[in-house]
C-alpha cells in the first residue's frame, strides 16, 4: 500500500497533527514544532507551543546549527520515533496499517 498525502484518515501521519511529545527536555504540541526547534536549540522553547505552520516558518528564519545536515535526518527519526512513543493511540494506528 501506498500512502500519497497525510490527510483524511493518514494525517495521524503528518508532522502537522497535533500529538504532544517531549524531545531534548521540551514539551512540544506536533512534530513539526520540534523538530523546526533543533535547527537552533538554544531558540527551542520559542517552537514548544506553536502551531505546525507557525513552526515551519520561524525554522526558514533562525540561524541554522552548524551539523544541521549531517543531524537532521537523525533528528527526524528521533521525533517521529517519539511522537509515537508517547502517544499509543497513533503508534496502535501506524501498527494496524503494517498489517
Amino acid at each position: 500500500m501506498t500512502i500519497n498525502m497525510f490527510r483524511g484518515k493518514y494525517h495521524f501521519l503528518s508532522n502537522f497533527h497535533h500529538s504532544p511529545l517531549t524531545y531534548e527536555g521540551v514539551r512540544y504540541q506536533n512534530a513539526e514544532s520540534a523538530f523546526h526547534a533543533q535547527k537552533d536549540p538554544s531558540r527551542a522553547y520559542q517552537f514548544k507551543n506553536l502551531q505546525p505552520n507557525e513552526a515551519k516558518r520561524l525554522g526558514r528564519r533562525v540561524t541554522l546549527r552548524k551539523d544541521w545536515e549531517e543531524v537532521k535526518d537523525t533528528i527526524m527519526y528521533e521525533v517521529v520515533r517519539q511522537k509515537f512513543i508517547e502517544n499509543k493511540s497513533l503508534a496502535k494506528r501506524l501498527l494496524a496499517r503494517r498489517l
